[in-house]
Formats: structure tokens, sequence, C-alpha cells
């Protein structure tokens, strides 16, 4: 177990914020250990809301449950006054660690989560991002399997299922934060170590690895039918992949994504009127970073909305080269600022603090540093960085890409979206991407669970803008 703790010294309250990653590497890599841990997760809940949750909630109490890390780990999450935090993590902590199933609440509750499966992917939107997360992820499966996996489980399978989980290998990571001491964070811990008396330490080889797919140079393309076969949004989903993030490419890309933003939805939008959905946006998976752009429009073909972001990737590097130099340092000031905004509430703290500890990478003052590295990005630097790694294929050759196309009722999948005419080679379905994603390997796992990196100190010139005492702060990352 490694237990992270920070005392509130800013918005002098007495709250407190409580967050726990448990790794279960007992957690096969099957759609059936995925929708075990989901509704493990679930009938935690529903065991919970009459007798804890809903007393806990008009204490102004808050908890959540939830499956991360590619479905290696639980996540428990608290956030309330510290007085009465503590009972409610034990409590949740007692009752994964002594699960019990009621027969007939399974039935009711696997019941909503297959309903709830089998209509997430009716929004041709959703249906592309899990195809994406399914093609990127090592350890994740298609909505249809885990519905057949959901469908076949009964009652004893998921209580099989819980305690070997729990009672196998765990390690537990956890942040504390806010009203609280260092002594009382200690004995929250060893009240949560309390639940894994019947578990073994996990050996350093054994922790769950969350790894993605290295997307190749060139563009991968699938073309779909919607799930829906009422439905007449077409989706053009293009995903670039950018490799593992780094503090300067991290600084490169946030700045990209603040110019792009409202240009592409303005031109895209707005101006040509695509779609009632234009967007770009970062996508970072476990620390390897990329960049999507989504349009939906049921009035346009996905081949000619796909032809129209291309021209707009194309030709927005001019655009950057020609913005007024007083418009493009406004704007990278402005990005500087909002990355060094200071937390609004404790909450808000926690969170930004179990960023670090959740990615297993530390970085506590990664925020500051790399504020520091998007001050020194030129313009040029941006143009360069646009024309090799956001732009068509035909003018980025190693530029890496996926391109999905969803398509409505509207604008039905015939022979020609699956072939030569969509893009210059043959289009895939989601039965490919399997094999394709084996075939293409993996980016490094981010992150070692096993040791803590010495801690990276800020830059003094975003120290002082951001109130930060980096010799405090080194006094004690040394003790």
């Amino acid at each position: 177990m490694r237990l992270w703790h920070r005392a509130d010294d800013k918005f002098d309250q007495p709250r407190m914020s409580a967050y726990f990653h448990v790794s279960l590497p007992g957690i096969e890599d099957s759609p059936e250990a995925f929708v075990a841990a989901d509704m493990l997760t679930l009938m935690i809940h529903d065991r919970l809301q009459d007798r804890v949750r809903y007393p806990a909630e008009l204490a102004s109490l808050n908890a959540g449950l939830d499956v991360v890390g590619q479905h290696t780990c639980l996540s428990l999450t608290f956030d309330g006054f510290d007085c009465k935090l503590p009972r409610l993590v034990q409590a949740y902590f007692s009752a994964v660690a002594d699960f019990e199933l009621d027969p007939a609440r399974f039935h009711k509750v696997k019941e909503k989560r297959l309903k709830d499966l089998k209509n997430y992917g009716l929004k041709p939107g959703r249906q592309a991002r899990s195809l994406l997360h399914q093609l990127l992820k090592r350890r994740e499966a298609s909505e249809s399997s885990k519905i057949a996996a959901l469908e076949a489980m009964e009652p004893e399978t998921l209580t099989q299922f819980a305690r070997a989980a729990w009672q196998g290998a765990a390690h537990v990571e956890g942040l504390i934060i806010g009203n609280v001491t260092a002594e009382e964070a200690l004995d929250m811990g060893a009240s949560v170590r309390e639940a894994f008396k019947k578990s073994a330490p996990v050996a350093a080889e054994a922790f769950p690895k969350k790894e993605i797919a290295v997307v190749p140079p060139g563009d991968t393309r699938f073309a779909l039918a919607a799930q829906n076969p009422e439905e007449g949004t077409n989706v053009v989903y293009v995903y670039y992949q950018h490799g593992v993030c780094t503090h300067d490419n991290r600084a490169v890309s946030l700045l990209v994504h603040q110019l792009i933003g409202e240009k592409l939805f303005d031109q895209l939008r707005t101006k040509e009127q695509l779609g009632y959905v234009a967007s770009g946006s970062l996508e970072t998976l476990y620390d390897v970073g990329g960049f999507r752009v989504t349009v939906e429009s049921a009035f346009h073909s996905p081949k000619f909305v796909e032809e129209r972001i291309d021209a707009f990737l194309l030709g927005f590097p001019k655009q950057v080269l020609t913005m007024d130099d007083a418009e493009f340092t406004k704007t990278r000031r402005s990005l500087v600022d909002s990355v060094l905004t200071m937390d609004v509430s404790l909450s808000a703290e926690a969170d930004r603090h179990w960023t670090h500890v959740s990615n297993q990478k530390y970085q506590f003052y990664r925020g500051q540093i790399i504020a520091g590295l998007i001050d020194g990005v030129s313009k040029k630097e941006v143009v360069e960085w646009l024309e090799a790694n956001l732009a068509p294929i035909a003018a980025a050759p190693n530029a890496r890409r996926v391109t999905i196309h969803v398509h409505g009722k509207n604008h039905p999948l015939d022979a020609a979206d699956m072939g030569a005419e969509s893009g210059g080679q043959n289009a895939l379905g989601a039965d490919d991407v399997a094999a394709l994603k084996k075939s293409w390997g993996y980016h490094p796992a981010q992150g070692d669970p096993t040791r803590v990196p010495e801690l990276e100190m800020p830059p003094e010139s975003m120290a002082r803008l951001s109130n930060t005492d980096v010799d405090a702060a080194r006094r004690k990352a040394e003790a």
C-alpha cells in the first residue's frame, strides 16, 4: 500500500477528499472478467444504497466506485466532512471485502446494466468512440461481447469472481487531502488495509499493464453501419496519434488545441454547416497523446464531410502562420494563465493531485513545468508540428491516423464505402480490430507503480506566478 497525504492550508474548511485505486491482477483480460468487475461495483452500490449511500448523501458525503485502468483496478473516491468520511470509506471497503450477493437484486441490476449496454452504441458518436477505444486499448472488448458475457452471467459466477479477485494479490494507492493530520490519514489507511488481510502483495512483475496500441504511419480506415437502423446521422471520427507524452509535446499540443478549437467549429459548423456537432480536441489515453476531430451530420455523406475536414486541416497551418504576432502571443499567454489557474476548491486540488498519483508518474508540478514551456513555443514550431502531425496523409505521410465513418440510414454503407473510393484502401470493420492492434504492437506502459521518481521542480518564473514556494517543496521532497 502507498498512501499520499496533504493537510489543507488553503481553504480552511472541515472537509476531506480520499481517493483510492486498488490494483487487482486477478481480473483477467476477457469480456467475462470485464463485466464481472463492472457488476461487482454496481452490486456494492445497490447493497449500500439504503443503509449507507442515502444517509451519506443527506450528510453531504459523496462516494464513487468504478472499474478503471482498462479493467485492471477498482477506483473508490470519497468527499465530504472530515468527521464522517472515514466511516464511509470503511463501509465501502468492508462491503467489497465481505461481498454478499442477493440473487433477486442481482437479476434486477443485471437487467438494467444490459439495457444500458445495448443502448450505449445507439448513438453513432458513441459507436465510433467505442470502436476507437477497442482499437487502441490492449484490454478492451466490444460492446456485443460484453453483452453476451453479461447475459450468460449467474449470481454464483459473480460471487466467485469477487472473492478470487479481492483475496488474490492486491495493491492499494491512495490520496487523502483536507482537514486531516498525517496520523489521522495513517489511521484511515490502516482501516483500508484491514480489508485486505486475506490478500497478498502484488509482485513487481505482476502489476497489470495499461498499454495503448501503436498506430502506424498512414491512414487506417473503418466504415460501419449505424447500430440503430433508424438513425439518420452519420459520424466522421478522425484520430491522430502523437506518441508517448513528454513535457515538450504536451506544451505544443495544448497550444494547438487552444488555437484550433474555435476556428474548427466556426469553419465546419457555422460557415459550412456540415452538421450540428463539429469539434476538435485532445485525446490522451494513458499518457499517449493524440488529437481527434468529430463531425456528426445528417445532411452530408461521410466521404464529403471527411473531405471538408481534410481541407480545413490542410489550410490551418497557413492560418497560424499569417496570424498577427500580437494575437498569437495573447493566445499563448491566455493558455499559460489557464494552466496556472488556482484551484477553486479542495476537491479541485484533490483531483489535480490524483491525476499525477493515478497515472503513477507523480509529476505534481507538471502544470507549472508545461506552462513554462508553452511560454516559449513559437509560431514556427506550431506550424511545423501541424504540418507533420495534424494534416491529411497526402500532405503528411508519416502522420499516424485512424478514420472512422459511421453511416446512418440517410447515407447507407455500400460497397464503394468499403473499397478504394473510401480513401485509397479497403476500409475495415469492427471484426478486424483484435487482429489489427495485435499486429501493431503497443507503446510501453506509462508510469511505474513500484517506485516514486525524484520530484521535478517547476521553473522559478512559473512558481512565482502560481505562488509556489519551490524551496519549501524541495525540502519536503528531500524529507
